[in-house]
């Protein structure tokens, strides 16, 4: 897992200003908010989602992410309440150890 400079690094890259930024991170904690991770590795977080996950803050954060961060495979199951981001190359493992870290996972969430 990255640490907090890494975190900065891997955001700093991303396209949105600054105070988008911000309002995608905080939709990522609420998000992340009582979730269970069914899969957190390098490449792919798959998470089940709190009952209290809001769908359509879940549909904002996957709309604004597929639009800043193209190179993130994103799948979003309402019903059964799953979010999953994934990549396919080592030079985007940083984004999305970023991405996890915005979630709240912890290291020794690590299943992969």
């Amino acid at each position: 897992m990255v640490g907090m400079s890494e975190e900065v690094a891997a955001l700093s890259r991303c396209c949105l200003g600054a105070d988008e930024l911000r309002a995608q991170a905080e939709r990522y904690r609420e998000v992340g908010r009582g979730a269970e991770a069914i899969e957190h590795g390098p490449r792919r977080v798959e998470l089940l989602l709190d009952r209290s996950a809001d769908p359509a803050l879940v549909e904002t954060l996957v709309a604004v992410e597929r639009g800043c961060c193209p190179f993130f495979a994103i799948e979003f199951e309402p019903r059964e309440r799953r979010l999953a981001i994934s990549v396919e190359d080592a030079e985007h493992e940083d984004a999305l150890a970023a991405v996890a870290l915005a979630l709240g996972l912890q290291e020794s969430l690590v299943t992969e």
